[in-house]
């Protein structure tokens, strides 16, 4: 393994089940005895985290990190990735109810840009979310930073994006 895959999920998807999405593939590459995994919900602990995996002389090889309810850590956690690859997780709700969006002049995707810190060059893709399709992404999810960590391509991630793109009855 290249590395330990880093899963960030604020305290807030604890509300909802289907908001969940990284607790979710936490446990089933727990449940496949894959391991280790980094879990963590806030900057401290992924910091601590980090912390943690240098003493073991290990390193995280991919960060996931679920934007819902995020919007306050993302621009904190932009540094602690550094250049790793970064899979984002957003929650497909009415415009502007994520909160990420922010009221500005900037075009749309440089709005999405900052308001999830994206500022170090780096491998990223988002994968869109909901309630009807929160189980079926988390096993994509698994299965894509399973074969990401096999062989360190990339790739698998952004494929996972595209086959969710094409397939509608994912949609929410």
């Amino acid at each position: 393994m290249p590395g330990v895959p880093m899963f960030v999920e604020v305290a807030e998807t604890r509300e909802k089940p289907e908001t969940q999405i990284c607790c979710k593939v936490v446990d089933m590459l727990l449940n496949r005895q894959i391991g280790p995994v980094g879990s963590a919900g806030t900057v401290e602990e992924v910091r601590q985290i980090l912390e943690d995996m240098k003493q073991h002389n290990l390193s995280p090889a991919i960060f996931v990190i679920n934007t819902f309810r995020a919007k306050a850590i993302l621009p904190a956690l932009d540094p602690l990735t550094g250049r790793l690859p970064v899979l984002y997780l957003r929650r497909r709700l009415f415009a502007g109810e994520s909160g990420l969006y922010t009221s500005s002049d900037m075009p749309r995707s440089a709005q999405m840009k900052v308001a999830l810190g994206i500022a170090a060059p780096r491998f990223s893709a988002m994968w869109y979310y909901g309630g009807k399709n929160a189980d079926e992404t988390a096993r994509r999810v698994a299965t894509a930073v399973l074969r990401f960590l096999e062989d360190g391509d990339f790739l698998h991630i952004e494929r996972g994006c595209a086959a969710q793109i094409a397939s509608p009855e994912l949609e929410t």
